[in-house]
């Protein structure tokens, strides 16, 4: 007797009626050590300004999925224990054993919340809008995900750690 897909094991939080249900979903980790330089059209936070940006996770990055440090499989070395040489991939350079992913990243401000319109505070202390991304180097094909983003303000305060000390 073989394996058999059962039902889903993970279920979505049960609602009772007239209570709400809190979700929250955040970003995966971004693998990059300094911050993005972003191209623009439009200001930021304005409706219709789009933000877009390229991440490029090198095939030899420590933190490439591909790249294990206790898996020798996954070294970029040949079964000798030599460099792999890389070659031309659809994302960048790559080796048969990591591949150089590629995460175009594309911002759109909207000018209400996209998923709840007329929500208070937006505009004021939460912005955001649509946001889409192409994934190159996981898979033969290119992935593409969007979804609704969201920024909440945490201070007004203008300067952070500005050098002025609190007795």
């Amino acid at each position: 007797m073989g394996w058999q897909r059962g039902p889903y094991e993970c279920q979505p939080p049960r609602q009772h009626p007239g209570q709400p249900v809190a979700r929250r979903y955040s970003t995966v980790a971004f693998a990059f050590p300094k911050p993005l330089e972003m191209a623009a059209s439009g200001n930021f936070g304005e409706a219709d300004g789009v933000f877009t940006c390229p991440v490029v996770l090198p095939y030899d990055d420590p933190r490439n999925p591909f790249v294990h440090r206790y898996h020798p499989d996954h070294d970029n070395l040949s079964e000798r224990f030599e460099p792999e040489p890389p070659i031309a991939g659809p994302a960048g350079p790559e080796t048969t054993e990591s591949w150089t992913i590629t995460r175009n990243l594309r911002l759109r401000f909207t000018a209400d919340d996209p998923r709840a319109p007329g929500q208070p505070g937006w505009g004021d202390n939460q912005i955001g809008g649509l946001y889409e991304e192409t994934i190159q180097g996981l898979h033969a094909s290119d992935l593409k995900v969007s979804g609704v983003f969201r920024l909440h303000r945490a201070s007004d305060v203008p300067v952070l750690n500005d050098g002025l000390s609190t007795p």
